[in-house]
């Protein structure tokens, strides 16, 4: 498990996506933090995840939004107030989310019961 909050965010900024298709590169990213932050309660991270969640559907693609959405439960899995928050964000997220944010709650969901 990494140390701090700061090195697990200068090992992803140090990763290389130009390798990757411009499609790629946010759902790289967006997959890394939250694979690197599972487990942390990181509220700021949380927060990241949310504002990829809320923006506009030709802004951001919708797999981004998915895998955002599941890594807000992976980053909260485990904790109480935490997985209370995301439940309450998740709600927010059926009522006005993007059809495949919707798809993607249920599963959140089920990783943080």
């Amino acid at each position: 498990m990494l140390g701090t909050q700061k090195e697990s965010d200068l090992m992803i900024e140090t990763f290389s996506f130009n390798e990757f298709p411009v499609e790629l590169r946010m759902f790289i990213k967006t997959l890394l933090t939250a694979c690197a932050y599972a487990g942390s309660g990181n509220v700021t991270k949380v927060q990241e995840m949310q504002h990829l969640v809320a923006k506009e559907k030709d802004e951001i693609h919708p797999k981004v939004q998915s895998i955002a959405v599941i890594g807000i439960s992976l980053i909260a899995i485990g904790e109480d107030v935490g997985s209370e928050m995301c439940l309450r964000a998740f709600n927010h997220f059926l009522q006005y989310g993007d059809v495949n944010v919707k798809k993607s709650v249920s599963l959140a969901t089920s990783l943080l019961k």
